[in-house]
């Protein structure tokens, strides 16, 4: 009988590409997003590629109360999930001084609370199957970059829970990977601090494909890594910087006196009101 893979932000970037992975692999779909006509054309582009498989398709918003229990009921009864992606999320970016504290809490609300959420629906489930339960981090969960306070600060958190979680229930059977994708295509990137679509300023060349990505991420969870990234340029940095913690915080220190005006006009161009 075939498993169930769970993916929350579902609907575009890497939740989506992680969908069409899942359904070239086989697996079973419960797709979960807050834009249901973007799920309804998702569903229609896994049946593509698998007509066999089984799209569950659940609009809600992670951060909302009682929203574990819509997902943990997702799961047909009788059925197993073996993977869990906590994969929705949010980015923020502009000056400490410029941000205000709901674009704190705004994005502690999906980085953070809706990860929480996401893992105590899924986990009672994982730990029947023996699955795997896959929290989205980031690069700025390691090393912090100037003008994403919020950001980093969400993505710390997100670190903390997942070798928090990793270590509470490992003797039940749950294994649990922290992922910092890096650099990859996604609408992330395309998005304000209000949630508006404009235009991307940031150079795309060295950036992954979010198939790609998600193809690595797969291969990843399914080989056991607790941490991991599928950009080879974030793997390096991460090994640099918990190696060489000091030497890592004076480069971004560095880097950022001798260019800010260019990252100023970078984040300017997406959120001039930040800076």
């Amino acid at each position: 009988m075939r498993s169930y893979v769970l993916i929350t932000g579902a609907s575009s970037g890497i939740g989506r590409a992680l969908a069409l992975e899942g359904a070239k692999r086989g697996y079973d779909l419960i797709l979960v997003a807050r834009r249901e006509a973007l799920l309804e054309s998702l569903k229609g582009e896994c049946l593509a590629l698998d007509p066999k498989c089984d799209v569950i398709l659940v609009a809600a918003d992670v951060t909302n109360a009682g929203v574990e229990s819509v997902l943990a009921s997702s799961l047909p009864p009788g059925r197993e999930l073996k993977i869990a992606f906590a994969n929705a999320g949010v980015a923020s970016a502009g000056k400490f001084e410029k941000l205000t504290i709901e674009e704190y809490q705004r994005v502690f609300d999906v980085n953070v609370t809706g990860v929480i959420r996401t893992s105590r629906a899924v986990l009672p489930l994982l730990e029947k199957s023996r699955g795997h339960l896959a929290i989205m981090g980031s690069l700025s969960g390691h090393i912090a970059n100037p003008l994403g306070a919020p950001y980093n600060v969400s993505k710390y958190a997100v670190r903390g829970f997942a070798e928090t979680l990793r270590a509470e229930i490992a003797h039940r059977g749950v294994q649990v990977s922290l992922i910092s994708p890096g650099p990859v295509k996604s609408e992330i990137f395309q998005k304000n601090n209000k949630g508006e679509i404009v235009e991307n300023p940031l150079p795309t060349l060295k950036m992954l494909s979010a198939r790609t990505a998600a193809r690595r991420m797969f291969d990843g969870v399914l080989k056991g890594k607790r941490d991991f990234s599928v950009h080879w340029q974030m793997t390096f940095a991460l090994l640099f910087g918990r190696t060489f913690p000091g030497t890592t915080s004076w480069l971004m220190k560095f880097v950022y006196r001798r260019y800010e005006a260019r990252f100023l006009e970078l984040v300017g161009k997406v959120n001039p009101d930040s800076v």
